[in-house]
Formats: structure tokens, C-alpha cells, sequence
């Protein structure tokens, strides 16, 4: 992926569905792995500056291949040089996908979970998402945008 086809990305996203997902408060000194999705990635290291996610979750062979499910189909919905535009968030694919997108983020929680040695908290901000995914009028896009 070239670096313009990067901020195309960055700047599709500020559009998309998620943005009606609100953040929770974070407790910087709590270590979390939280599940999000975004271009090529779902596991984010948060909390404490010197926190990063542990090699045997990053290794674990059922959260690898969870992690490439999820990074596929979400990475699916970015179309490059589609609808007149240099990068476009289907949100009508990413709606229609939403059970299944729900049933692969409430696994990897699981499995986190299941690996857990006791040094991180999970956070499916991704899961929250989902669970109030819906399709924007036309007016809350403009509302949106502008």
C-alpha cells in the first residue's frame, strides 16, 4: 500500500459508521488489549508507555487466526479509486456483515480471555461498535461531514 493510498484510508474512515462508537474513559496505568478495527490491524497494546502485547498472545495460533478474519473483512469494505473518490468505506457491506463480524470479535474476547496470565484487561471496543452498528441517513452524513 503506497503512502497516499494510507491518508486516503485515514481519511475515509472519519467517515464511516464508527465514528457514532464513543471511546470510554481510559485508565492509562491498567495494561489492556483492546480489539479495534482498523486497515490491517485489530490488537492495540494500551495503557502504561512500556506495555505491549505479550508474545504468547500474539503467537497464540487461534487469536492469529482470528485476528486475520477480522482484519479481512474489515479491510474488505475499503474499495481504492471506487465511487469517484480515491478511497471509499462500504458501510452498506460492513452493515450487512455485522452478525458475523460480532461472532468473530466475541471468539477473539473469548480466547483472550482464555490466554490470560493475568497481565492485561481486554477491551472489545470493537464488539460495542458492532453491537450498535447502523446504517446513516443521508442527513446525519451531511451532519457528519460538515
Amino acid at each position: 500500500m503506497s503512502t497516499s493510498d494510507a491518508s486516503n484510508v485515514k481519511t475515509a474512515k472519519k467517515a464511516n459508521t464508527f465514528g457514532l462508537c464513543e471511546a470510554a474513559e481510559e485508565d492509562s496505568s491498567v495494561p489492556k488489549i483492546s480489539i479495534e478495527c482498523d486497515y490491517l490491524e485489530c490488537l492495540f497494546a494500551r495503557g502504561p508507555k512500556d506495555f505491549y502485547i505479550p508474545s504468547f498472545v500474539e503467537d497464540d495460533p487461534v487469536v492469529k487466526e482470528l485476528c486475520e478474519k477480522i482484519i479481512d473483512l474489515y479491510s474488505s469494505y475499503y474499495e481504492f479509486d471506487s465511487h469517484g473518490v480515491a478511497c471509499w468505506f462500504n458501510e452498506e457491506q460492513e452493515f450487512l456483515d455485522k452478525d458475523k463480524m460480532i461472532g468473530l470479535l466475541e471468539r477473539l474476547e473469548v480466547r483472550l480471555n482464555e490466554i490470560n496470565d493475568g497481565s492485561y484487561a481486554v477491551d472489545n471496543y470493537a464488539l460495542q461498535c458492532y453491537r450498535s452498528l447502523r446504517l446513516l441517513t443521508f442527513s446525519e452524513k451531511l451532519d457528519d461531514f460538515l
